[in-house]
């Protein structure tokens, strides 16, 4: 992922790879411009550390909500927890969670919600969401297609399809394949601090490294034991906020590889990557 050599996409990079290519679907693929980004609008205020490179941040400017202890840096001790985390992900024999998916769109206003099931076993990934559109995402070993259905009073139009190679360094910069495989979170970002909300849960601000230039900033929101990510939350360069919800989280279920499978339709509208 993000110009990574792997064949296929490992667990810890699916989820980012995700965000930007099906962001993208909440327009026709006829106003997408590749290489794929989640919305071409600004977005709103992100309340977290202001980051335009992965070495130069600062402190939060904006409320977080209650906290702890405030704001504080990313020790040693630290580090290793988000590794342990990162690493559990990233090599999980097989992970399935509820997903809910909402995208603020600045420029034109408003917010568009979706939820469905989002599954990864072995380095391949199905993610099926419903709301402002129903969209899937397959990612298996050697394709990636994510899907756009028309709406239902436009049942007769072409479903739209991205197809790419995994290995294709279009397919591989897109952003949530790299949160959940290939090196995960922490191939890609940079954790410049955290704070610990009175749920016990704790908030990460994520810098992005190079590899991850669509993305200017990001947050991270993982369980009081960091062995879970309860939610990822990143703006674009074109400051669009996208946050992904995960919860009911569970770790090595049995999943049916056919699972993995997708065969655009006939009538299909294909772009490749």
């Amino acid at each position: 992922m993000f110009g990574g050599s792997s064949s296929h996409c490992d667990s810890l990079g699916i989820l980012l790879c995700y965000a930007t290519l099906m962001g993208t679907f909440l327009m026709p693929l006829s106003k997408i411009v590749l290489p794929v980004v989640v919305v071409a609008h600004a977005a709103a205020p992100a309340p977290q550390p202001a980051a335009t490179s992965a070495t130069k941040t600062s402190a939060p400017t904006a409320s977080v909500g209650k906290a702890d202890g405030g704001f504080k840096t990313v020790d040693a001790k630290e580090l290793a927890k988000l590794k342990a985390l990162n690493e559990k992900y990233r090599t999980a024999k097989s992970v399935t969670m509820d997903v809910s998916k909402s995208v603020k769109l600045g420029l034109i206003g408003g917010e568009r919600k979706s939820a469905g099931k989002l599954t990864i076993a072995n380095g391949q990934m199905r993610m099926e969401l419903e709301g402002a559109e129903k969209t899937l995402l397959v990612v298996n070993k050697k394709n990636l297609f994510a899907v756009t259905y028309p709406p239902a009073e436009l049942k007769d139009a072409a479903v739209q399809v991205i197809r790419g190679d995994v290995a294709n360094k279009k397919a591989q910069s897109n952003v949530i394949t790299g949160l959940l495989g290939s090196g995960g979170f922490l191939k890609n970002f940079k954790p410049t601090g955290f704070t610990q909300k009175e749920s016990g849960e704790i908030l990460y601000f994520l810098a992005p490294m190079k590899a991850a230039s669509e993305f200017k900033r990001a947050q991270l929101l993982v369980s009081k034991d960091v062995k879970e990510i309860r939610e990822f939350k990143f703006w674009d360069e074109r400051e669009n906020e996208t946050m992904f919800n995960f919860s009911n989280i569970t770790f090595g279920k049995p999943v049916d590889a056919s699972l993995f499978n997708y065969t655009p339709p006939a009538n299909a509208d294909v772009m490749n990557l």
